[in-house]
């Protein structure tokens, strides 16, 4: 993206060319061009980390700081996450249209954290993301259809880097226990029974309430 956040067309460097690819970093940090990372994650660990850093670059930023340290010190992993998810965005809809908003249906993790709050650091800085995920599933009696996703806690903070490059460090964990939760039918009669029982209990109160007033 350039500096005003609109997507642009930039020619992918040829990865056979070092000093063209130094060049190339350099015009861009020039340009004001940022990352824009959009994409799906397969896990297959019930805990683990992702991480986005420059270690596997680590030689061509080592030679952006050597011919460049202006544009090395502008380098830095300051971030705004628009969206973060885990599970199926299809099952999401689905749950959405048949449980409606609730907590237990709020499936963006960046709903829940400011997600500008390391958008603007002037240092290189190590940001770390602790992820708990308690896995969900919804069954809908009703149309006899089941549904999954996950229900998140997450905390934050940053650090001064301590490789002078900085990271973004995600560590996820899978909670061993799933929550059910079911969308049945009431029956007219069930209705009618718990309806009187709410109303029997309000004129005992009351009784009660009257009987204490009326000993006074």
């Amino acid at each position: 993206m350039d500096k005003d956040g609109i997507l642009v067309g930039t020619p992918e460097p040829d990865q056979n060319d070092p000093h063209g690819m130094v060049n190339a970093i350099n015009e861009a940090i020039n340009q004001g061009e940022q990352c824009h990372i959009k994409g799906k994650i397969h896990l297959y660990k019930v805990t683990g980390k992702i991480m986005f850093s420059f270690n596997s670059k680590l030689y061509l930023i080592q030679e952006l700081q050597r011919r460049f340290p202006d544009q090395f010190n502008k380098l830095k992993l300051t971030h705004i996450i628009k969206s973060l998810t885990f599970g199926e965005v299809s099952q999401h809809i689905h749950i959405l249209l048949r449980f409606g908003a609730n907590d237990h249906t709020n499936f963006d993790m960046m709903q829940l954290v400011d997600d500008h709050i390391y958008a603007k650091d002037e240092n290189k800085m190590d940001y770390f993301y602790f992820l708990k995920l308690v896995p969900h599933v919804f069954v809908d009696e009703i149309y006899n259809q089941e549904f999954r996703s996950y229900s998140y806690s997450l905390n934050h903070n940053s650090k001064s880097s301590q490789n002078g490059l900085g990271l973004i460090n995600m560590i996820y964990d899978f909670t061993p226990v799933n929550m059910k939760i079911t969308k049945q039918q009431r029956d007219l009669p069930k209705f009618l029974v718990s309806l009187c029982a709410i109303v029997g209990g309000v004129f005992v109160i009351f009784g009660l309430v009257n009987r204490f007033l009326l000993s006074i």
